[in-house]
């Protein structure tokens, strides 16, 4: 979601990477695919500020190797 503001509900490692400003990594259920879901939060600060946060969502088990950029 670039340029909109994300609600609480629903992501709950993004809203715990911004509100500490640290990096957040956890694994999540996400319906409707009843799977779980690998994420990367990484906080993005401004004039030392946390104003955006940059997350990842994989799936752990699609079997593909990640690519250079991915590494």
């Amino acid at each position: 979601m670039v340029g909109g503001l994300g609600g609480v509900v629903g992501r709950p490692l993004r809203t715990r990477s911004f509100r500490s400003g640290e990096i957040v990594e956890g694994e999540i259920n996400r319906s409707p695919l009843h799977d779980r879901v690998r994420v990367l939060c990484i906080p993005v600060r401004w004039k030392g500020e946390v104003v955006a946060v940059v997350s990842r969502e994989s799936m752990p088990n699609m079997g593909r190797e990640p690519g250079e950029l991915e590494r």
